[in-house]
């Protein structure tokens, strides 16, 4: 019989992909990157422009993320 948890812990990747919203650059490869509970992280790379949304793993920039709504909801 298969572990149903495995299976479903391969799924997430490790370390987990975060989006944010770029605030503003630091010098020639960091950017200030919003997060959207409010916090800030300096992540590496400066991929996407100030004000767009970008996918962070790692404390690097991936890629730029689509500029969808995001809706929080606490369980």
């Amino acid at each position: 019989m298969a572990n149903i948890w495995k299976m479903f812990s391969d799924l997430v990747p490790e370390p987990p992909i975060l989006i944010g919203t770029v605030t503003s650059w630091i010098g020639d490869s960091h950017s200030v990157v919003e997060m959207p509970g409010g916090g800030t992280i300096i992540a590496k790379g400066q991929a996407v422009g100030v004000g767009g949304k970008a996918f962070v793993q790692n404390g690097e920039i991936r890629s730029e993320a689509p500029n969808l709504p995001v809706y929080e909801a606490s369980v």
